[in-house]
């Protein structure tokens, strides 16, 4: 995964979780899943978990 992570443009592509990186444009939605857990919704309907770190990323990335 870490060299997908590093080869990847970090402007489209960001690792939401040990084993996920995901598109940003083909994020829908985040949701919340409880006390500081999240999964990500993408377009095509796949949800998949964020981590605590990749919340953060998605965060800075998004605002």
């Amino acid at each position: 995964m870490k060299y997908f992570e590093k080869h990847l443009n970090p402007g489209d592509f960001v690792r939401i979780h040990r084993s996920h990186i995901i598109r940003l444009s083909l994020l829908n939605k985040i949701e919340s899943t409880g006390k500081e857990s999240h999964r990500a919704v993408m377009n095509d309907g796949t949800i998949l978990p964020i981590s605590k770190n990749g919340h953060s990323k998605l965060k800075s990335l998004l605002s």
